[in-house]
């Protein structure tokens, strides 16, 4: 829709079709946008993107980013099961709460007025009930239709969307030290509870070590990273395996 052309997939079918981290470039005025189009994370045998492939991609997308200037969360009409997870893992486990984020509500070709959609407490009160706390809510439409007999409110919905991105993104992007960052992000998830296949913490280990070996066979990632994001994983169960014994004796 920014770019003004269809270049990112999209798919109605069973399996997800965002596979991969897909960059676009987009100008606002003067400000030279990179745009990640990036997979979610769908847990479970139902999800869409399966878990792992999600997750390698989440690590491969940190190796390419400089930092951060704004997130942006769509969702079609309604809070999917997996929305709270996605929005915790992009904006708090990623980006570690500093980084603006927006969310983006399409599918609304049949409102009258557009914004009405979040003036409606059943909507405010779904995001308040799943921890979305968006710091603006765009309600656009992002299809012109067959014969493009949404262009007005698509044309009204790019405005819309590219003001509340020039008035909303950070001015100096947010970022940490690469293998720091990827360690965190992966400490912080471990103990969200957040990427498990199990409730048990030794198949997440055996999985994501699993994980790591692959990233560094494709990526080329030097021995002594893998070393440190294992270290990092035996650290996080070791807390994990403290808090559950006091748990279950006390």
């Amino acid at each position: 829709m920014l770019l003004s052309q269809k270049v990112a997939k999209t798919s109605n079918g069973a399996s997800g079709c965002t596979f991969e981290n897909e960059k676009y470039e987009y100008q606002i005025g003067a400000v030279q946008f990179r745009i990640y189009d990036t997979a979610g994370l769908d847990e479970g045998d139902q999800g869409r993107v399966p878990h792992s492939k999600a997750i390698h991609n989440i690590y491969r997308l940190i190796r390419r980013l400089d930092g951060v200037s704004l997130l942006i969360f769509c969702m079609k009409g309604r809070i999917k099961g997996n929305a709270a997870a996605n929005w915790q893992l992009f904006h708090k486990v990623i980006c570690n709460g500093e980084v603006p984020i927006i969310a983006a509500v399409t599918g609304l070709e049949e409102e009258n007025d557009l914004d009405s959609w979040w003036k409606r407490d059943e909507n405010r009160e779904a995001f308040d009930r799943y921890q979305l706390k968006p710091d603006h809510v765009a309600c656009i439409v992002s299809y012109l239709g067959p014969n493009d007999e949404h262009e007005a409110k698509y044309v009204k919905s790019f405005i819309k969307l590219r003001n509340i991105i020039k008035e909303s993104y950070r001015r100096e992007p947010w970022s940490k030290e690469k293998d720091e960052w990827l360690a965190d992000i992966y400490k912080k998830a471990f103990h969200v509870r957040f990427c498990f296949f199990s409730w048990t913490e030794v198949q997440y280990a055996r999985q994501m070590l699993e994980l790591f070996n692959s990233l560094r066979e494709e990526s080329n990632i030097p021995q002594k990273e893998i070393d440190n994001m294992k270290m990092i994983l035996l650290q996080a169960e070791g807390q994990l395996q403290k808090k559950w014994y006091h748990f279950w004796w006390s």
